[in-house]
């Protein structure tokens, strides 16, 4: 079951959010920065049909934002294994890359088609695994400016809502 909790932008940019883990509901140890979510215009996906040049492209227009952030608590659990998923993903950019230049060394070789055929699925599942997110925590925004923060703990959103009740409402700065 997902968990959800709305946000105006003044709640979590005068006053940090509470310290609990959003994830495992434990006491957090970090705040983790994520950005909102814009979703791209459908037809982005035609980029798909370019090839590795269009993957590229598709990556960059997939991961932007509008530059709207919430600090997120985590606890050191959750820290660690974003630490272990970058790590990984350090290693898939290197290999990414060496499978580049061994495509573009044995170019014009008669074992060219056949490494062919069997990088470039390698390659479009390494910018595949690089455009996916840490899922479990994802913000998107919506048309009235609210901030939506999905896939919680229930001990977080019980948090968020004391939180709410134990400070005066948010006031626009001049």
């Amino acid at each position: 079951m997902e968990m959800t909790v709305r946000l105006h932008p003044l709640e979590f940019t005068q006053r940090h959010l509470p310290f609990v883990c959003a994830l495992t509901g434990e006491p957090a140890a970090w705040y983790r920065r994520v950005h909102a979510d814009r979703p791209p215009h459908p037809a982005v996906y035609l980029l798909l049909l370019l090839g590795p040049l269009g993957w590229l492209i598709l990556l960059f227009a997939v991961t932007r934002s509008d530059g709207t952030a919430v600090e997120i608590p985590i606890s050191q659990y959750v820290y660690d294994q974003i630490a272990e998923r970058r790590r990984r993903f350090r290693w898939l950019t290197a290999a990414m890359i060496a499978e580049v230049v061994v495509l573009i060394a044995t170019a014009g070789s008669p074992l060219w088609p056949a490494l062919w055929i069997i990088f470039v699925p390698v390659i479009a599942m390494g910018f595949w695994v690089g455009m996916v997110k840490d899922h479990r925590i994802r913000l998107t925004l919506d048309g009235v400016g609210l901030v939506t923060i999905h896939t919680f703990h229930p001990n977080f959103v019980a948090a968020i809502e004391r939180w709410r009740q134990s400070a005066p409402a948010p006031t626009p700065r001049p």
